[in-house]
């Protein structure tokens, strides 16, 4: 039988990762930025 992950609790855990935010929303601003300047 397969395991359903709980989505919820992953997103919470990762939420309060307070070392990895900078480094996740850096990642995300720069994800966004290459893909405007790609459409462009």
């Amino acid at each position: 039988m397969r395991r359903t992950p709980n989505l919820e609790a992953a997103y919470a855990e990762t939420a309060n990762d307070k070392q990895r935010e900078p480094e996740a929303a850096q990642w995300s601003e720069t994800t966004v930025q290459d893909i405007t300047h790609a459409t462009a």
